[in-house]
């Protein structure tokens, strides 16, 4: 690739990414972060991502089942916020993206909305989700963590 790629990730690729839920998808994160790292493509994460994700690590029945000690919970999504924080540029979710997002009527609930606008005002070029629901409608086109690898491969 001759350009730098700006690679958005919903809340759902930051978890798959950081917590094995889904075997798949959590292999095709892995393989879209070593490529931005080899390729020198910008990782963008909204703030609301990462709060998101944090929440879901530490209070999430699944999360809770996996690891009853809620102070290592609490360490795990430390842990997970820190390499997020590392790999990531966090886009902000300021006046202007909560405005569009309001009056974007294409997604079906709010967060998908913020993630949609905070994509386009960050100049994404995709933004990399597994939820089949959200972003059918967005200005930036939304592609699967294994889209996301071929995309990074062209």
């Amino acid at each position: 690739m001759t350009s730098m790629s700006r690679i958005l990730l919903d809340t759902n690729a930051l978890i798959d990414m950081v917590f094995l839920r889904d075997a798949d998808r959590h292999r095709a994160m892995e393989e879209v972060i070593s490529l931005c790292r080899e390729g020198g493509d910008e990782v963008l994460l909204p703030a609301l991502a990462l709060e998101d994700a944090s929440y879901v690590l530490e209070n999430s029945p699944s999360a809770k089942a996996a690891v009853p000690d809620a102070a290592l919970r609490r360490r795990i999504a430390r842990e997970a916020r820190g390499f997020a924080l590392r790999l990531c540029t966090i886009c902000c979710i300021d006046d202007a993206v909560c405005r569009a997002a309001h009056e974007n009527t294409g997604e079906q609930d709010f967060d998908d909305a913020l993630v949609a606008e905070c994509a386009r005002f960050s100049k994404a070029d995709v933004i990399v989700s597994s939820d089949a629901r959200a972003f059918v409608h967005s200005a930036v086109p939304k592609v699967t963590p294994r889209e996301c690898v071929e995309f990074l491969r062209r």
